[in-house]
């Protein structure tokens, strides 16, 4: 997420980037993480002991907008 705010900091910065009709243009951003991406669904959320162990190994966890559940 830290990318994503980086870069969407950066366009937001460029001058001469507004499109002069009004209208927004969309940019996407495309990453491919570094190592394993883990999810865990609304059915069957990680049990705290799978929590501690993927953060073990690394796994950061965030929230997913819309939902209460965490994504490591």
């Amino acid at each position: 997420l830290g990318l994503q705010d980086r870069w969407l900091r950066r366009l937001q910065a460029e001058p001469g980037t507004e499109d002069p009709s009004g209208t927004e243009a969309g940019a996407l951003l495309l990453c491919e993480p570094a190592g394993p991406v883990y999810t865990a669904g609304l059915r069957g959320g990680l049990t705290p002991e799978e929590t501690a162990r993927l953060r073990a190994l690394g796994a950061e966890e965030s929230a997913v907008e819309g939902t209460s559940h965490p994504t490591a």
